[in-house]
C-alpha cells in the first residue's frame, strides 16, 4: 500500500471502528482487494484518456469503464452513480460517478457534489441490501483531474458524505482515498485534518475561500 498520510476513526454505536484514510500513491498499483473502486467520469463519457484514471483502469487491469456500464448491477445514472457487475480484477466492482456534463463545467459545484457524493452513499447502502459486499472501498482523489474541481469544493463534500457512510452502512468497513500528486496529496490531508478536528455543533461562521492553485500558498496562511 501507498504511504498513510491521513486517518480517522470513526466509532458506531457498537463499538465497531470504521477508517478513512487519505494514501499517496498509484490506486491501479496495489495488489490487495477492494470491494469497490469508484471513478469519477463526464455524464455518458466512459472511454480512456491518457490522464484519466478510466484510462489507467483499462490499460494497467484490463477494466473497460465503457463495457461495464451497457449492464450495471444497480444503475442510478439520472442521479449520477452506477455500480458495475463484478469484474475478474482485484477491483472487484467498479463504481462510476458522473460529476459533470461535458461542456458545463461552471454549474454549481458545492452542489452537484454534495447530490453526487450522497448518491454515492446511497447506492453503496443499496447494494448491501442486494448481497453484494462493500467493505473494502477505494478512490482516486476525484473530481481533481480532467474534471479540474477545486480540491476544497472536493473535499468537504466527500469528508462528510464518506462519514456518514461509515457511520450509518454495517458493512462498510474503510474508505481509502489515493492521490498520486503529492502535492495535492497533502492538501487534502490539510483540510481532511481540519475537518476531522473543527466541533460538530458550533455556532461559529464556516468561511470557504476559492483560490487557483497559483494562489496555494496565500490561501493556506489565510486559514491557518
Amino acid at each position: 500500500m501507498g504511504a498513510v498520510l491521513f486517518e480517522t476513526l470513526f466509532h458506531t454505536g457498537n463499538g465497531e471502528e470504521k477508517r478513512l484514510r487519505i494514501v499517496q500513491g498509484d490506486l491501479c498499483r496495489e495488489k490487495q482487494v477492494f470491494d469497490v473502486v469508484i471513478c469519477s467520469a463526464y455524464k455518458g463519457r466512459y472511454y480512456p484518456t491518457e490522464k484519466s484514471f478510466i484510462g489507467t483502469l483499462f490499460w494497467d487491469k484490463n477494466i473497460s469503464v465503457d463495457m461495464l456500464a451497457q449492464r450495471p448491477a444497480i444503475d442510478m445514472r439520472e442521479s449520477g452513480f452506477w455500480l458495475s457487475e463484478e469484474t475478474d480484477s482485484n477491483f472487484k466492482r467498479i463504481g462510476c460517478m458522473e460529476l459533470l456534463t461535458y461542456g458545463k463545467e461552471k454549474e454549481n459545484i458545492p452542489v452537484i457534489l454534495k447530490s453526487k457524493f450522497s448518491t454515492m452513499r446511497y447506492v453503496l447502502e443499496q447494494a448491501t441490501i442486494n448481497g453484494i459486499s462493500v467493505s473494502k472501498v477505494a478512490m482516486p482523489l476525484m473530481g481533481a483531474g480532467e474534471e479540474g474541481i477545486e480540491l476544497p469544493y472536493i473535499a468537504s463534500a466527500l469528508f462528510r458524505q464518506a462519514e456518514m457512510a461509515l457511520l450509518t452502512i454495517d458493512e462498510l468497513k474503510e474508505i481509502s482515498i489515493f492521490e498520486i500528486d503529492e502535492h495535492k496529496a497533502e492538501a487534502l490531508k490539510r483540510i481532511f485534518t481540519n475537518i476531522s478536528n473543527s466541533p460538530k455543533d458550533s455556532d461559529t461562521r464556516k468561511v470557504f475561500i476559492s483560490y487557483s492553485s497559483k494562489q496555494e500558498k496565500e490561501a493556506h496562511s489565510i486559514m491557518k
